[in-house]
């Protein structure tokens, strides 16, 4: 009776373990089947059983005021559903945004298994996003040839404004701007292993490690994520500074030097770089014209205006996009289309739909993980935070399934697994 109960356990965290990896990899794949993974991980961490012993392990410090600042956020979410005039946005939001209660609760429960196996997550999470990619290249290759008259013949071009190659039309299961942040964090969690010397710790496998950054960073190219591209100049800045730091050599330093200036070239040729440019251009030249504004700009002047008449308690879950939506029509935009959209900036879209306080709280998530981030020494982390927030400054990223999991997934993972506070765990 003793050994099937052992059997038992052992069967229920593997399994939960396997699941929670499952997620990892899945996460840049098709986004509408991640919701079967998680109830499935949920269900299984419930009849591991020792419910309360493995909650109070991990239940301590930060990681005990990021838990309840999570589920004060969801909550005050659910309450906007009350005072939101349209509610089935308002319920579809929420359930949406159940990953805020979910993901705490699931991770807090983790136990050894998890942190003994801490970098699989990472390792699959890239995996996950190069399947993705190839997957995105192939689908535009194969709707870029055709056969006419028994010859072979390559077109890429879609329509007059689209190719296969380019932004939506090349992502296949993502918005890019989505595809392109995850991708910026696989470059960061690759520099990472490779720091470890976990996968690229051979020369083989490193030739391996740069054909790999090579591919992703003209995937993020193809997909013509403004935000992407940035982010991943950034990024590469940063690594490029920290090792100039240690090699003291003027041939590395002229080559560091002249690769960033092809980089930055290179991103200038971009058709929406090119475009943005022309758009801050036309801004200066002609003054506050909003014919001419810059979509993302407008936006955030309208939703500047709604958070202005809903300071305090917000507009109500549901009632955002409707208010948002109200504000843009006012003014005759070049894009007939931007009453649809919403925000573009995550800040914004949460404080007119909670206000000052859900504002304050979400902020709140986000300065106690990145000082906890700091005091562990922990770049990965820190960098995924800080991908995360200039993102957030371009994209309403919570407002989808595919934004809400990558967030609130890794930020969980890296407070309740990564970080090794020494906790003992060994009977969990």
């Amino acid at each position: 009776m003793r050994l099937k109960k052992i059997q038992y356990f052992k069967l229920m965290k593997n399994l939960t373990l396997f699941f929670a990896l499952l997620i990892s990899f899945w996460i840049p794949q098709y986004k509408f089947v991640l919701s079967l993974f998680i109830v499935l991980w949920l269900i299984i961490s419930v009849f591991q059983f020792n419910i309360s012993k493995r909650f109070i392990t991990n239940y301590k410090n930060e990681k005990k005021i990021t838990f309840i600042l999570q589920v004060v956020f969801f909550l005050l979410l659910f309450l906007g559903y009350f005072i939101s005039n349209n509610k089935t946005e308002a319920s579809g939001v929420i359930v949406k945004k159940l990953s805020f209660i979910v993901f705490p609760v699931l991770f807090v429960l983790s136990g050894k298994q998890f942190s003994e196996r801490k970098h699989i997550f990472l390792s699959l999470f890239v995996l996950g996003n190069i399947v993705a990619a190839l997957i995105s290249f192939f689908y535009a290759l194969y709707n870029s040839i055709n056969f006419e008259s028994n010859k072979l013949l390559f077109d890429s071009v879609k329509d007059e404004s689209n190719n296969f190659f380019t932004y939506t039309t090349f992502s296949v299961f993502h918005h890019p701007a989505y595809f392109s942040m995850y991708i910026v964090f696989s470059i960061a969690i690759l520099f990472y292993l490779k720091k470890k010397s976990i996968i690229f710790n051979s020369h083989k496998k490193n030739i391996l490690f740069w054909l790999i950054i090579i591919f992703f960073a003209l995937t993020i190219f193809f997909l013509s994520s403004r935000a992407g591209m940035l982010s991943l100049l950034l990024l590469l800045s940063w690594k490029m500074y920290n090792y100039l730091k240690k090699h003291n050599k003027t041939f590395i330093k002229i080559a560091s030097i002249v690769l960033f200036l092809v980089s930055l070239l290179f991103l200038s040729q971009n058709a929406r770089v090119i475009r943005t440019y022309n758009e801050v251009t036309n801004v200066i030249s002609q003054g506050k014209n909003y014919k001419h504004y810059p979509s993302r700009l407008f936006l955030w002047e309208s939703a500047i205006e709604v958070i202005s008449e809903n300071f305090w308690l917000g507009t109500g879950t549901g009632d955002t996009k409707e208010m948002l939506s109200e504000k843009t029509k006012k003014y005759k935009h070049r894009d007939k289309d931007i009453t649809k959209l919403n925000a573009h900036n995550q800040f914004l879209e949460i404080f007119m739909s909670s206000g000052i306080i859900g504002f304050l709280i979400f902020i709140s998530i986000l300065i106690i993980c990145l000082l906890k981030a700091i005091k562990s020494n922990n770049e990965l982390f820190i960098l995924f935070l800080t991908i995360i927030i200039f993102n957030f400054l371009f994209e309403s990223m919570l407002n989808t399934i595919a934004g809400i999991v990558f967030f609130v997934y890794f930020l969980n993972y890296f407070m309740f697994v990564f970080i090794n506070d020494k906790i003992n765990n060994e009977n969990l």
